[in-house]
C-alpha cells in the first residue's frame, strides 16, 4: 500500500500497539467546553501574544507616520536629494499611499493580516488525540548546495475524521533556520489535533495552530544580545567601507602600516570566532540538558551542534571587514593636509541602480596630463543645482599614507 494524501494505514507503517488514547481529560482545558467554545483570556491576552501585537502595531505606526511625512514632503529638496539615492523614493507619490495602507492593515489584524477569525479552530474545532510515531527533520530550501531552511515532519496516528480508521498523517512545520528552532514533542506523545465539523481534510495539530503559546509545539528560543551586537556590527561595517570606498576612493598601493593594521584585525576576527565557538559550545550542552530532563527535544534531529571552522572562519572575514572600513574612512576624514587640486575635462556622467535599492553615480573625465579616460564617483549633492559646472579633481595625500582622489564641482566662475 502507498501513501496517498498524505495519509498512510497504520498496518502499512508497521505500528504494532494497540491504539488506546488517554482519556480526554489529557485535551487543554479551553478545549473541553462544548461547540462553540469562547475564547478565555488566559489566550486572548497571554504576554505572548500582547508582545507580537505590540510589536506588529510599532512597525505598522512607524510605517504609517514615515509614509504620511513622506507624501506630504515629496516636493521638498531632502525627498529628491533622497531620491537621488534610492529609486523608490523618486516615486514617493505612488509608494507612500500604499504603504500607508499596508500599514492601516497591519494596524487592525492582530497578527496575520487577512486572516477572518485566527481563533476559529479553537472556537469550533473537534478534538481528537494522536499518538507521535515518528519525528523526522527535513531539509527544505539549499542554497549553493548548502541547506538553507529546514522543517520538522511529525507522523501521528489517529482515528481518520471520516471512516473512523486508524491512519497515519504527517504534519509539517514552517519552515525556519538552522538551529533556530526546537521542537517540543517527543516519539509516544500524544498529541491534540482539531478539525471542522464536516470538513475532515482542515485536520491540524492543536500546537501548530499558534492559538496557545503554551501549547505551541515550536519553540523559537530568544536570539541573545551578542548575536545581535555581532550582525549590527557586520552590517555597520559593510555601510562603513561602502561609504569610506565612494568617499574615499583610494589610489596606489597600501603602505606598511596599512598592511600590519589589515593583519592585526585578521588575528584579532580569528580570537574573535574561537572564543564565539566556545560560548556556543557551552550554550549548547546546557540546551542539550535541559533537552533530555524535560523532553522538549530529540538531540539526534533538533538541536544543530556549534562548528569550529564556522565561527572561524566568520570572524577572519569579519576582522579584515571592520579593518578596511576603519582605515579607509581615518585615512580620509583624518587627512589635513593640502590637496592638489587640478581641473579636468568633463565627459559623461552616468549612474548605476543597484536592485532598484540604491544608485551611484560615476563621471568620466580625461586626466589633466595624460589625457586618458578615467572615471571617479561623484555625490548626488553636485546634481540638484543645474547651473554651469567645472569639474576638479582633488588628490590628498592620505592620513594613512595612503593617496585618495575626488571629484570637486565648482561654479564655472569660481
Amino acid at each position: 500500500m502507498r501513501p496517498r494524501d498524505n495519509f498512510w494505514a497504520a498496518e502499512w507503517w508497521g505500528m504494532s500497539e494497540v491504539f488506546s488514547p488517554p482519556d480526554d481529560d489529557q485535551l487543554a482545558e479551553e478545549l473541553r467546553a462544548p461547540l462553540p467554545r469562547p475564547v478565555p483570556d488566559s489566550i486572548r491576552l497571554h504576554p505572548a501574544r500582547l508582545r507580537r501585537q505590540a510589536v506588529s502595531r510599532g512597525w505598522s505606526v512607524l510605517f504609517l507616520v514615515l509614509s504620511v511625512a513622506a507624501w506630504l514632503g515629496r516636493e521638498t529638496a531632502p525627498m529628491k536629494l533622497l531620491g537621488l539615492y534610492s529609486p523608490p523614493f523618486e516615486y514617493t507619490n505612488v509608494l507612500a499611499p500604499l504603504v500607508a495602507l499596508l500599514a492601516l492593515w497591519g494596524l487592525t489584524s492582530w497578527a496575520r493580516p487577512g486572516k477572518a477569525d485566527p481563533y476559529v479552530y479553537l472556537r469550533h474545532g473537534v478534538p481528537l488525540l494522536g499518538r507521535v510515531v515518528d519525528l523526522r527533520c527535513e531539509v527544505t530550501s539549499r542554497v549553493n548546495g548548502r541547506d538553507a531552511t529546514f522543517a520538522y515532519d511529525l507522523y501521528v496516528e489517529h482515528p481518520d475524521p471520516a471512516t473512523g480508521d486508524i491512519v497515519v498523517t504527517r504534519f509539517r512545520t514552517a519552515n525556519a533556520d538552522p538551529g533556530s528552532t526546537q521542537l517540543r514533542c517527543r516519539v509516544g506523545d500524544w498529541l491534540t489535533a482539531l478539525y471542522l465539523p464536516g470538513v475532515p481534510q482542515s485536520l491540524m495539530l492543536y500546537g501548530l495552530l499558534g492559538i496557545n503559546p503554551d501549547a505551541d509545539l515550536v519553540h523559537r528560543p530568544a536570539v541573545s544580545r551578542r548575536r545581535k551586537l555581532l550582525v549590527a556590527l557586520a552590517l555597520a561595517a559593510g555601510l562603513m567601507l561602502c561609504a569610506a570606498l565612494v568617499k574615499y576612493q583610494p589610489v596606489g598601493d597600501l603602505p606598511t602600516v596599512g598592511w600590519m593594521a589589515l593583519g592585526a584585525f585578521l588575528l584579532a576576527g580569528g580570537i574573535l570566532g574561537e572564543r564565539a565557538f566556545q560560548r556556543s559550545s557551552a550554550r549548547f550542552e546546557q540546551n542539550l540538558r535541559e533537552a533530555e530532563q524535560t523532553g522538549a527535544v530529540q538531540p539526534g534531529y533538533l538541536i544543530q551542534r556549534p562548528a569550529r571552522w564556522r565561527n572561524i572562519l566568520g570572524g577572519l572575514f569579519l576582522g579584515p571587514l571592520v579593518g578596511v572600513a576603519i582605515c579607509l574612512g581615518a585615512n580620509g576624514a583624518l587627512d589635513f593636509h593640502v590637496p592638489v587640486v587640478e581641473d579636468v575635462r568633463f565627459k559623461e556622467l552616468y549612474s548605476t541602480s543597484y536592485n532598484f535599492v540604491f544608485n551611484t553615480y560615476t563621471a568620466k573625465f580625461y586626466a589633466p596630463h595624460s589625457g586618458e579616460e578615467r572615471e571617479l564617483g561623484i555625490s548626488p549633492l553636485d546634481l540638484l543645482d543645474e547651473s554651469p559646472k567645472r569639474l576638479q579633481l582633488v588628490t590628498h595625500p592620505g592620513a594613512l599614507g595612503l593617496p585618495w582622489q575626488e571629484l570637486r564641482v565648482t561654479a564655472a566662475g569660481e
